[in-house]
């Protein structure tokens, strides 16, 4: 089971007003969102790792494809822009 709804079994089983019930669905709404936002940046930021062992190792093949991340970095990470730094 996943914590969202061990936390809604608890509430239900404990309070027996609607408002509680209400509660609770939202509770375990945005816990789910908040899961689900943290799998897919987790998921990101390992494509990324990927791409820059892939780099580093010199590899024939690196994996710049894999999410909407390593592509909008792809120039950065592969060497073909260069690099300014705006000091105030």
């Amino acid at each position: 089971m996943t914590p969202d709804i061990d936390i809604c079994t608890f509430d239900k089983r404990f309070h027996n007003g609607n408002a509680d019930m209400v509660l609770c669905h939202n509770v375990c709404v945005s816990v789910c969102v908040c899961v689900q936002e943290a799998n897919a940046i987790n998921k990101s930021l390992t494509f990324l790792e990927q791409t820059v062992n892939a780099l580093s190792r010199k590899e024939s093949h690196v994996p710049f494809r894999q999410s909407k991340l390593t592509s909008l970095l792809r120039d950065a990470l592969g060497g073909n822009c260069k690099t300014v730094s705006a000091l105030p």
